[in-house]
């Protein structure tokens, strides 16, 4: 699978199959523990709730991944 960019802002309330494909999301996420990808959720979950659900700060989370993504 080819890795590609999402070129808008990513915020909190983005769902985990809207950024599957944006590779600096994916790589926060992983590093963070949040190997949401796979699961059955990942459809209709938001980086919030998954966030919440592993004991993560959502805001700390989105704004890493909109200052990788402005680095590229």
């Amino acid at each position: 699978m080819k890795k590609k960019k999402t070129k808008q802002e990513i915020s909190k309330k983005s769902k985990f199959s809207e950024i599957i494909q944006d590779e600096e999301a994916r790589g926060v996420l992983m590093e963070k523990g949040m190997h949401c990808f796979g699961c059955p959720f990942a459809h209709v979950e938001s980086i919030e709730q998954g966030a919440k659900s592993h004991g993560l700060n959502a805001d700390e989370i989105v704004e890493e991944i909109n200052k990788r993504k402005k680095r590229k």
